[in-house]
């Protein structure tokens, strides 16, 4: 007897994930892929794990390596669009507190003053200066020439 696939044609089932409509596949399947499939237990599971905390890690780490290369080369000072053109991101800050008009913003163990259009007064927390030893950072996308 040969198949006929109109008898066996029913409406189709739509992903739990994405909600996309499942045309093929084994009659009893609930998700279109193996990326949805994943992605609905791991939210299930973790629900709160869905939070962008290691991506706002990520850019607090890059912006503090940003900072401290400056202090390493002797740069407390800067213009705010050429700082954000070397990948610093000025909306994640780990603090901010008021000392009479200045606006002072820390990024873990930095500190500094920002302006709207500078950032200046870079320092470690505590007032490390450029004699001290500085801790060692990461690679980053540009050097003293690109300054």
């Amino acid at each position: 007897m040969p198949y006929d696939s109109d008898t066996h044609k029913s409406k189709p089932v739509h992903c739990l994930q994405c909600g996309a409509p499942i045309y093929f596949g084994r009659q009893g399947k609930k998700f279109c892929c193996l990326h949805c499939k994943n992605r609905y237990h791991n939210e299930r599971a973790y629900p709160n794990r869905s939070l962008p905390v290691g991506r706002i890690l990520h850019i607090l780490d890059s912006n503090r390596c940003i900072l401290v290369k400056l202090m390493n080369m002797g740069i407390r000072t800067m213009d705010l669009p050429t700082l954000i053109h070397l990948g610093f991101d000025p909306i994640y800050v780990t603090s901010f507190r008021k000392e009479g008009i200045r606006s002072v913003y820390t990024c873990f163990d930095v500190q500094y003053e920002l302006t709207p259009s500078r950032i200046k007064r870079i320092s470690f927390l505590g007032g490390g200066v450029m004699g001290e030893k500085m801790r060692p950072v990461s690679k980053l996308p540009f050097s003293s020439g690109d300054l």
